[in-house]
């Protein structure tokens, strides 16, 4: 999800504090296999500078 180009913002922080377990970016996919970089920190520190 994006706020680009008319898509919708997806406020990370509150969702954490909602209880959603963030646990990092999608990098990828293949198949039925999910790829995510751990990188929650980051995630959670760029949405805090949104």
């Amino acid at each position: 999800m994006t706020g680009v180009n008319g898509g919708y913002d997806v406020n990370v922080r509150q969702l954490a504090a909602d209880g959603v377990t963030v646990i990092g970016r999608v990098i990828g996919t293949s198949g039925r296999n999910l790829a995510v970089r751990a990188n929650a920190n980051q995630v959670l520190d760029e949405a805090d500078q949104a």
